[in-house]
């Protein structure tokens, strides 16, 4: 499967428009991750979960609170606020981290794309879906290709 690829924003800086905290923000991007560790913990594939982050916020303190599992991954792109203009909107900016994370993250380069999610709300049925774009590429999303750590 395609690594997952979740885009966020833990602190929006005063954005317009923003109804939540940071904290608000960060409960809710950690409660997403966790449900699809758990989920994903059930499964026999291996997973990658990509978490491209764009606000600065605390690596350590956000993966303190994700549970840790053998056949999931988790990796944080943590890319610098001063990147982004905040005058330019939700929609540039989240291009924006996608042009970004494609361009630095190994897994996903090597994978040769990834599956997109929002990060602050969790798709029921992740797996289900994954499943099926595996299917209708041919097994061309597989990371069997990818060599998986020996240590994790």
């Amino acid at each position: 499967m395609y690594p997952i690829l979740l885009t966020g924003s833990v602190d929006t800086r005063g954005m317009k428009g923003a109804e939540f905290s940071a904290e608000e923000r960060e409960k809710m991007y950690i409660d997403t991750l966790n449900y699809y560790i758990s989920d994903l913990s059930k499964r026999k594939d291996y997973f990658i979960l990509v978490f491209a982050e764009n606000s600065g916020w605390d690596e350590c303190r956000l993966r303190k609170k994700l549970d840790k599992v053998n056949n999931v991954r988790f990796e944080y792109e943590a890319l610098s606020p001063e990147l982004f203009d905040q005058t330019k909107g939700k929609s540039y900016n989240e291009m924006l981290i996608l042009d970004l994370v494609t361009e630095r993250n190994k897994s996903i380069r090597d994978a040769g794309g990834f599956f997109k999610l929002t990060g602050r709300f969790p798709i029921l049925n992740l797996y289900k879906l994954m499943k099926e774009v595996d299917k209708k590429s041919g097994g061309n999303s597989s990371l069997s290709r990818l060599q998986r750590p020996q240590c994790l």
